[in-house]
């Protein structure tokens, strides 16, 4: 799982594992999202809803 720390703001979901990629949506600190994978630039693929997105490691922390 993968928990979104932003510091109180909202974190871009993208479709891709970058910010030239589109955004699917927004999600709000703290929110947890089960992991995928992690891509060698440090984003997670996660899931949202029926869809996979991907988030900067910069706002989000893998848990166990």
């Amino acid at each position: 799982r993968v928990r979104i720390a932003c510091n109180g703001g909202t974190v871009n979901i993208r479709v891709g594992n970058g910010t030239d990629y589109a955004r699917i949506t927004t999600v709000p600190d703290g929110t947890v999202l089960e992991r995928v994978a992690t891509a060698v630039n440090g984003w997670h693929a996660v899931k949202v809803g029926s869809q996979v997105g991907w988030v900067s490691g910069k706002y989000s922390n893998i848990i166990t």
